[in-house]
């Protein structure tokens, strides 16, 4: 029955969705907890989880569900026709990205970071730039599969997170924005009035994290179902029932912890 199909589309796209959150824990731990020395095992890992999520991804049960339910889209309501859609979307996207394709880029982004925070560390960009050509190489091949020119690429990316934008209305957005924000900035630098930071040093680690947690707490923070741990570059990933925010701190800069 249609009732039943479209239950099994929802079952598999939830399993998709469990096995991208293991997914995502994995990263989070790689950027959190994990051993200097672990890197290459983890970055393993990573590649192989990606390419199992794929390979569920684009099942052939998922592309004949939704001829199915396509071909019967008038008798879905609009909470399952939206679902089918977006599910539609995904699958056209992920079966024309090859299963190799998705486990190689996976493990040069792991080396990639490792490589940025070594970068970091020793201020020497040399130590990451290859990883960066290497890193815009791949979204642009990824690009392709999609049948975006090199020039096209980031339309492809950006549909990604934010479905419909392109770079060509973004742009003028953002020049808008720069122009604006240079203007101020002149004007603060200007200024006469200068503000005593001084009173921003010496600001002990565990004295930040714990207003942290109190401004986060008073915000809504859920802590039965998130956490907050230390990052080199502050993310927040997860899902409702489990999220995961980073910061980091500096005795200097307290309000850094906080802004991220």
């Amino acid at each position: 029955s249609l009732s039943t199909t479209y239950q099994k589309l929802v079952e598999d796209l939830t399993r998709i969705d469990r096995l991208s959150s293991v997914f995502g824990l994995l990263g989070w731990d790689e950027q959190v907890n994990l051993p200097p020395d672990s890197a290459a095992r983890r970055a393993e890992e990573m590649a192989v989880l990606s390419k199992i999520i794929h390979r569920e991804a684009t099942a052939g049960t998922i592309g004949d569900g939704l001829d199915t339910l396509e071909g019967r889209i008038d008798q879905l309501n609009p909470s399952e026709r939206s679902v089918v859609t977006e599910a539609r979307r995904q699958y056209d996207r992920a079966t024309k990205i090859p299963a190799d394709f998705v486990e190689r880029k996976t493990k040069l982004a792991s080396q990639s970071f490792h490589a940025w925070v070594a970068a970091r560390e020793e201020s020497d960009f040399s130590l990451f730039q290859d990883h960066l050509q290497t890193q815009l190489d791949l979204a642009r091949e990824e690009a392709g599969f999609l049948g975006f020119s090199i020039a096209g690429a980031y339309d492809y990316h950006i549909d990604q997170h934010d479905p419909g934008l392109t770079a060509a209305v973004i742009d003028p957005l953002f020049a808008e924005l720069k122009a604006a924000t240079l203007n101020l900035l002149g004007e603060i630098l200007e200024s006469p009035v200068k503000p005593e930071t001084g009173i921003f040093k010496g600001f002990l680690e565990v004295t930040q994290e714990k207003f942290l947690r109190e401004v986060t707490s008073a915000l809504g923070f859920d802590y039965s179902r998130g956490r907050i741990d230390r990052a080199v570059h502050p993310f927040c990933s997860g899902n409702g029932a489990d999220t995961r925010m980073t910061t980091r701190f500096d005795v200097d800069n307290p309000l850094d912890s906080l802004f991220s």
